[in-house]
Formats: C-alpha cells, structure tokens, sequence
C-alpha cells in the first residue's frame, strides 16, 4: 500500500488509496489459465490505538468489496465486474493493473457513536476462491496474494 486517505464525512468515510502489486505475473499466469481471481478491497472503521485490535469492541463498522477478473483469450481481453455486475474491459493487462492499483471514493458507512477513529484497509486476492490444485499451491508456496492492515491517522467523524 503506496497510499492512504480518509475523508470523514457525515455519517461515512469517503477513502481513496494507492495500491501496490507485488505479483502481477503471477495474477496474469493465473488468469491466462482461464482462472477467475477475486479481488477484494476490505475497510474498517475502528477504535484509535490501542483499543483499535480488540476483537468485537474495536471494530465500529467495515466494507468489503469483491471484484471478479476474467480473461477472454478469444478477444484478448480482460475483464473487472464487481459486485453490482458492472463489467470493465480492458485489451491490456497493463491498463487493467492501473484499474486495481487505485482506490477512488470507497464509501464506508459509520453507525452511530462512532465518534473519533482510523480507518484500516487491506487488499488481497481469496485464496479461498481458486480452484483446489491453486489453493494448495498459493497456501504451500506462500503466495504472499495480499497487503498488511493499513491504519490511518485517528480521525473524527
């Protein structure tokens, strides 16, 4: 993770963040395989330090996004579709890289009584998701398919 900004607003945090991706080669032998690989984009809401990992309390709100990449080798083309169904093709894989390096306006909804916080936000492709003989080998070979917890400054919403 290059980058990260948060932007209390009422009731909800406007987030935008650079990404930075480690094994694209390996994301693109994968999806030249005609594998599926979810990418997912996670946000929180929590507690400011040092209250912010205590599972349950420490955590006021959080986010997820799936996106789902596809290769079509008839067309030579990539494609993004995220959770609403909206698809994005893109006949580069360079262009679609730059599509997943960058975070713009990730809505984040807070309740109420969620008064002063940080926002924290990981990226990371489900493993989970793969197809048995790739899971075993991203779980055996250590992929490293996802960043740490990126934790803000505290902010007040």
């Amino acid at each position: 993770m290059k980058h990260l900004q948060a932007i209390p607003e009422m009731n909800r945090v406007n987030i935008s963040a650079q990404v930075q991706i480690s094994k694209e080669a390996l994301l693109q032998d994968i999806l030249d395989q005609g594998q599926t690989i979810i990418w997912v984009i996670k946000v929180q809401w929590r507690e400011p330090e040092p209250f912010s990992f205590i599972s349950g309390l420490g955590t006021h709100a959080q986010k997820e996004e799936r996106w789902q990449i596809h290769y079509y080798p008839l067309t030579n083309e990539y494609a993004l579709s995220n959770g609403a169904g909206a698809l994005r093709l893109f006949h580069h894989w360079q262009d679609l890289v730059r599509v997943l390096e960058q975070i713009h306006d990730f809505i984040l909804p807070l309740q109420q009584g969620a008064a002063r916080g940080q926002v924290a936000l990981r990226v990371y492709v489900d493993i989970q998701a793969l197809p048995l003989p790739l899971r075993l080998r991203a779980l055996l070979d250590h992929w490293k398919l996802e960043s740490p917890w990126i934790v803000s400054a505290p902010l007040s919403s």
